[in-house]
């Protein structure tokens, strides 16, 4: 009895397992044969329970490379950084690089290409924009930021962005994995900021402190000219008393040489009232103007200002990355939601800590051989069978 008990527990733990097979989908496929190429620098990081490390580059064997990419959404570990000196360019250098790093394999048996991005590729049409613009726009809605810019127009932040070396902070994605779904859904995993506020107010100070400056100066132009008319305005009643005092003295001087200095002295208050009379005419004009041009320039200031300065602010946003499928047309692929990776890179403790997930259709992979879970319900009853079969005999 006790042999029979253990038999059909072990036939009921078979069939759960069975059941489970049939049910679960089979493991993602990732990418192949993966090596890297191009004219760009690129870095390679591997990665513990707890952070991100360089480790060397391996080309030839690409042992590191494929090593790196072996993690998913859930465990994502360490990560290739394609074009890692873009960062170092400046604006007119990076303007004038056409070099890229691009990650080359396979996946689902169909060629992969993923890639670095140049100016070039930022000035690319996509849906009547320039990936740059639509981008742009793309984070700001994704992150709420438009009642954080005040008067800002989108061209002016971009324009910003541009001036401030953004374009380079954004182009040398780190790829973390590469895998394929059952359906044929591709996933790219991102390595970035999980808050890349910072990223974004760095590259947004360069045209602040430009646009301060500026301020400053208004506020400064502003602050002399009402001293100009304060000081035009209290004087113009002494220097008409002055005037009278010498017109009299005039009159009573005796010698030539007394009317002579007399009317000097008379000819320079005249000009100092000529210049009070225009000062206080014009002047508030003037400064009418100028509180017009601070006020317009503290709309746009004061916000920007508060956004560079804001330590609280979170801010989610992938590099790009430029993918190229199975020969066809090449895709620009980001994301501005990330997870939690649960790691960091170990010299700048902030690097890699968040996880963007990008995905593209890609073609059905071909599936491996399962064996039916019917197949194998009846090779359990022949098992069965022979097991009853070799007690029946024994009895006998």
């Amino acid at each position: 009895m006790t042999g029979t008990i253990k038999k059909i527990l072990l036939s009921a733990s078979v069939l759960a397992s069975l059941s489970a097979i049939a049910s679960a989908p089979a493991s993602a496929a990732s990418i192949k044969n993966a090596t890297v190429t191009g004219a760009a620098p690129y870095l390679t990081y591997d990665a513990d329970a707890t952070n991100t490390f360089q480790v060397n580059n391996t080309p030839g064997t690409w042992v590191n490379e494929q090593k790196v990419l072996g993690g998913n959404s859930a465990n994502p570990t360490g990560n290739i950084e394609l074009f890692s000196n873009s960062e170092t360019l400046s604006n007119s250098a990076y303007t004038s690089y056409t070099g890229v790093s691009s990650l080359q394999g396979t996946i689902g048996g169909k060629s992969i290409t993923l890639s670095s991005l140049t100016a070039a590729d930022w000035n690319t049409d996509v849906g009547g924009t320039t990936l740059a613009q639509k981008w742009l726009n793309d984070l700001i809605v994704a992150n709420n930021l438009s009642p954080l810019l005040g008067a800002n127009t989108q061209t002016e932040i971009l324009d910003a962005f541009v001036a401030g070396g953004g374009l380079q902070r954004f182009s040398d994605p780190n790829l973390s994995y590469v895998n394929q779904d059952n359906d044929g859904t591709i996933r790219v995993g991102l390595a970035g900021h999980l808050n890349g506020a910072s990223l974004i107010q760095q590259s947004l100070q360069p045209t602040q402190a430009k646009i301060q400056s500026g301020y400053n100066t208004l506020v400064q132009t502003r602050t002399q000219a009402q001293t100009a008319l304060n000081t035009a305005t209290i004087s113009l009643p002494k220097l008409k008393t002055t005037l009278n005092e010498l017109n009299i003295q005039l009159n009573k001087a005796t010698t030539s040489t007394q009317k002579t200095l007399i009317q000097n002295e008379i000819k320079k208050v005249n000009g100092l009232i000529s210049d009070a009379n225009t000062a206080i005419a014009t002047l508030p004009g003037t400064i009418k103007t100028l509180d017009a041009q601070i006020l317009g320039v503290s709309a746009k200031l004061d916000p920007l200002t508060a956004f560079i300065n804001n330590t609280n602010l979170v801010i989610q946003a992938s590099e790009i990355v430029k993918v190229a499928y199975n020969g066809g047309p090449a895709q620009y692929l980001y994301s501005f939601s990330a997870t939690n990776s649960g790691l960091v890179e170990k010299g700048d403790g902030i690097s890699h800590s968040g996880n963007y997930e990008v995905t593209l259709k890609g073609e059905v992979p071909p599936s491996e051989s399962v064996p039916e879970p019917s197949a194998m319900l009846g090779l359990l009853g022949v098992g069965s069978f022979f097991a009853v079969k070799r007690k029946m005999l024994k009895k006998a």
